[in-house]
């Protein structure tokens, strides 16, 4: 937006930029915090408006540019989630921000688009649509679902999904390795004493939980001497009101002494159901997430948690999306892993 504007011009506001950009305002401004520490944008003080101080260098100005982008097409990489971006959490976000900075580098346009395929049973007209409208030489899809990758595996366009699950249809991916991470996370729990480890794995698909429930038991097989048990707390939807039902149900008839969470978001409604069955942490309870977000930073004690590599994963995209042969796409996997962090939520217990 910057680049096709002028030295002295305005930007449009806060609330535009995010509406158009289907972000949060905070994270705009952020952004433009980090534009005028680089000299490109300052305040005005005109109703919080912005003023281009300086206009980013243009990859196009520089050398040794591909025969297609010399010849003015500039290859397009179209990136689809099933939720708008403000949705998502932190990371998501991130991932995608650092996607746009890696691929405008290499003089590629992303755009992004919402279309609703969390909970679609069979492929919907309006996806063809969208491949028309934009046109992209490839998509990078987050979070996808199989019956996502059955549409994709028909298209023409070279796909790959950023998390999710394609099977079993033969698509390239790019995700976290969650299920190493939670059978790594038991190993650490029963070395500390912890003995009755528990799991909520509430509205989750079939396949990510199946994966779930195998690492939770793989985690347990490799102590086994340690007489420790794995519970996954299963329902097939996911709201705050389900979850603290689970847990409640669970808590009748036992009492764990630690457990395992997918993201913040949940940890918001454990925390109230600790809050109201007077459960202290990490005294009766050790606690600990498999990804982070910027607002458990707000928290005390601080939790223990993996943090995701998102330039990592976004250079993992830019190279499959690059390099990728129209004609036999690759249908590699690559998963990476993730930094733990020790935080006051996990409690030795020997």
């Amino acid at each position: 937006m910057i680049s096709g504007k002028r030295i002295g011009e305005l930007m449009p506001s806060l609330r535009a930029i995010s509406q158009n950009l289907g972000v949060s305002v905070p994270s705009v401004s952020k952004a433009f915090q980090i534009l005028e520490r680089e000299g490109i944008l300052s305040s005005c003080g005109e109703r919080c408006r912005w003023l281009i101080r300086a206009l980013p260098m243009n990859p196009r100005r520089k050398g040794g540019m591909k025969p297609e982008a010399a010849a003015g097409r500039t290859k397009r990489l179209l990136y689809l989630t099933s939720l708008p971006m403000n949705e998502w959490l932190t990371h998501s976000v991130e991932v995608y921000a650092d996607i746009v900075s890696v691929m405008s580098s290499k003089n590629w346009e992303v755009v992004h688009r919402v279309m609703p395929f969390q909970n679609a049973k069979a492929p919907r007209k309006i996806w063809d649509e969208h491949l028309d409208q934009e046109a992209p030489d490839v998509i990078v899809v987050l979070m996808g679902t199989p019956v996502l990758a059955a549409w994709a595996v028909g298209q023409t366009v070279p796909t790959l999904f950023l998390g999710g699950d394609a099977r079993p249809h033969a698509l390239p991916t790019v995700s976290v390795a969650m299920s190493g991470l939670v059978e790594e996370l038991v190993r650490k729990l029963i070395d500390l004493g912890h003995r009755h480890i528990v799991m909520p794995l509430c509205g989750r698909n079939s396949s990510f939980l199946d994966s779930m429930k195998t690492a939770l038991q793989a985690g347990i097989d490799s102590r086994r001497s340690s007489g420790a048990v794995v519970h996954a707390l299963e329902s097939p939807y996911s709201t705050p009101e389900v979850l603290y039902d689970v847990l409640k149900k669970h808590w009748r008839h036992h009492r764990p002494d630690a457990m395992i969470l997918l993201d913040w978001r949940e940890f918001v409604t454990v925390s109230s159901f600790f809050r109201d069955g007077r459960i202290l942490m990490p005294q009766d309870i050790s606690v600990a997430l498999l990804s982070s977000d910027n607002s458990m930073d707000w928290y005390l004690p601080r939790l223990s948690h993996y943090e995701f590599n998102n330039m990592k994963l976004a250079k993992a995209v830019a190279r499959w999306a690059v390099n990728v042969d129209k004609d036999s796409p690759s249908t590699a996997n690559v998963k990476m892993g993730a930094q733990w962090h020790e935080g006051g939520s996990i409690v030795d217990r020997r």
